[in-house]
């Protein structure tokens, strides 16, 4: 009977160390404990279970496109050039869609855009992005540059923004200056149809050796232009600026512009 009970012991002891190990094996990024997932493991589980970086703080905005219009935000676009749709979403039962055509100039601003305007930040604030987005396979864009959100400068700012994400012609993301002057991190290229999650830092600063940029892609911390998983530089050319999503690109462009925007929260951490 001692035998017995013991060899039971054995077996039991040996499951508990089994699940402690396959619990022990998650990936950190940059000597923070953040969940990261890798590109096959998307592929086979979907994005709606990608396990998302903590992000800290406290949320000051969210807009998940769930209901039949766009509270959240002050829109600029031309009829039907920004709605919700209700085709397999990120999460919940809509997401937004965005769409610039050639031709198409928006009379508020005389430009080729569908924007949505949301907070507004300035400097010195410290915040997390998180944003899903997918592109469509009928999107055709080809041209210069083309931007799915920016922080826009207020004060009657004319110039381009201090940080905006780019979508390239060939379906690579990017985040840096508004006018390309520096590239902080670009993705490989992306798959139409698929959704992605994106989530990146913004210390906003005017001063070069204050501001940084973070970036997550699916989760996994993304190494940026210098090869660190931070980089320096001014996030902001104005005490204060605001987000923009959807589709913002040069009159030089060519084809249908389209994105697909879900689930968008900001958290702020204290000064």
């Amino acid at each position: 009977m001692n035998l017995l009970r013991l060899a039971a012991l054995t077996a039991a002891f040996s499951a508990i160390l089994v699940a402690l190990v396959s619990c022990a094996g998650g990936d950190t990024a940059g000597g923070n404990s953040r969940s990261t997932t890798t590109t096959s493991a998307v592929l086979k589980t979907g994005p709606g279970q990608l396990q998302n970086p903590k992000m800290p703080g406290r949320v000051v905005f969210v807009s998940n496109f769930e209901g039949p219009g766009f509270p959240e935000w002050f829109m600029q676009a031309l009829p039907g050039r920004a709605r919700i749709v209700h085709q397999s979403p990120y999460e919940g039962s809509g997401n937004a869609l965005f769409e610039v055509r050639p031709g198409d100039v928006e009379p508020q601003t005389g430009s080729q855009r569908a924007e949505g305007t949301g907070p507004t930040f300035e400097e010195g604030d410290d915040i997390y992005v998180r944003t899903a987005f997918r592109i469509p396979k009928d999107n055709s864009f080809v041209g210069p540059w083309q931007l799915i959100q920016q922080f826009h400068e207020s004060e009657g700012w004319g110039g381009s923004p201090g940080t905006a994400v780019f979508l390239t012609s060939d379906r690579r993301i990017r985040i840096g200056h508004g006018d390309s002057t520096e590239i902080d991190w670009q993705s490989k290229p992306l798959v139409d149809g698929r959704w992605y999650d994106l989530t990146y830092r913004v210390k906003f600063s005017q001063n070069p050796k204050v501001g940084f940029v973070e970036v997550w892609l699916d989760g996994k911390k993304q190494r940026l232009r210098d090869g660190r998983f931070r980089q320096y530089g001014f996030t902001m050319q104005m005490p204060h600026s605001y987000l923009k999503t959807g589709i913002y690109r040069s009159h030089d462009s060519h084809g249908v512009s389209r994105i697909e925007d879900d689930s968008v929260i900001i958290t702020q951490l204290p000064h």
